[in-house]
């Protein structure tokens, strides 16, 4: 099994990420997680508490965050 390399989150990922490192990419108020290449997340929506409220019900499989 390889090594597995954690890094910080950055702005975006490498031009060439390494297979073997866990990356944390920021998107808005949240991350991307990404294994080398590969978005492990679905993404995240930013809405407000108001519209979140209103969702009726929230959609299946999204991520939202929540924001002022």
């Amino acid at each position: 099994m390889a090594d597995v390399a954690l890094s910080k989150i950055v702005g975006a990922l490498p031009a060439e990420p390494d297979p073997d490192a866990l990356y944390f990419v920021r998107v808005g108020a949240g991350f991307d997680l990404y294994v080398g290449g590969t978005r492990l997340n679905p993404g995240w929506v930013e809405i407000t508490q108001a519209a979140y409220e209103a969702l009726d019900p929230p959609t299946p499989g999204v991520m939202y965050v929540v924001t002022e």
